[in-house]
């Protein structure tokens, strides 16, 4: 192992890095998925990158988690692209819409057009998540989309122990009556049967993301 090379690996431990994202990083700057390879050029540049700061994640700031949450967010509503959440996807997104690989890599300027391609595909699925909003107000948000989402996704033939569910939820948040983990836990439930709706619609010819 070249000098280079091992001092890369050490600058990837220092700064806590995923196989995911050491492998965005390696392709953004060199085109490339692994070190392997490379020459010592190439390696010198992703190094400089790390070093300069330009490559450093951001994960335990606030912009990235913002991002993620709004991601799954997304997802728990039928609008995410993919069918299902992951790292990978949520990195093909930051792509698209910032051109870097990772949330945590999102630079400060670019951050509000990351953020409001998310609000305005919330918006198509029907939740308008107001900016600064509380966690908990914002999964209240959420639950009442999604319970818009079913109603709209079922149309008339909703069953009737869903909607007896339905209410039941709304009951409880509007008494207060449920916490966060409970709330998660929901919002989550809701995902699962608001996902397999769409792709049913999708299957049989319909357009869901007008639902």
């Amino acid at each position: 192992m070249s000098k280079a090379l091992q001092k890369l690996q050490i600058l990837r431990r220092q700064h806590g890095l995923s196989e995911e994202e050491y492998r965005g990083i390696l392709q953004r700057i060199t085109g490339q998925t692994s070190a392997k390879g490379l020459s010592d050029a190439q390696i010198i540049r992703v190094i400089d990158t790390l070093e300069g700061g330009d490559g450093r994640r951001q994960a335990e700031g606030e912009i990235p988690a913002k991002i993620r949450v709004m991601c799954r967010d997304l997802h728990e509503l039928g609008g995410w692209p993919d069918p299902d959440l992951t790292e990978a996807g949520i990195a093909r997104f930051c792509r698209r819409q910032a051109g870097v690989d990772d949330a945590g890599w999102v630079q400060p300027d670019r951050v509000s057009s990351v953020v409001e391609a998310l609000r305005a595909r919330l918006r198509r699925v029907g939740c308008d998540l107001p900016s600064n909003v509380k966690p908990d107000d914002a999964l209240r948000i959420v639950l009442d989309a999604q319970e818009d989402r079913l109603y709209a996704l079922h149309g008339r033939g909703m069953p009737a122990e869903e909607e007896q569910r339905l209410q039941a939820v709304r009951a409880r948040i509007a008494t207060g009556g449920l916490g966060r983990s409970e709330m998660w836990a929901m919002v989550s439930q809701n995902g699962a049967r608001i996902r397999a709706l769409v792709t049913a619609r999708k299957e049989g010819g319909s357009d869901a993301s007008d639902a």
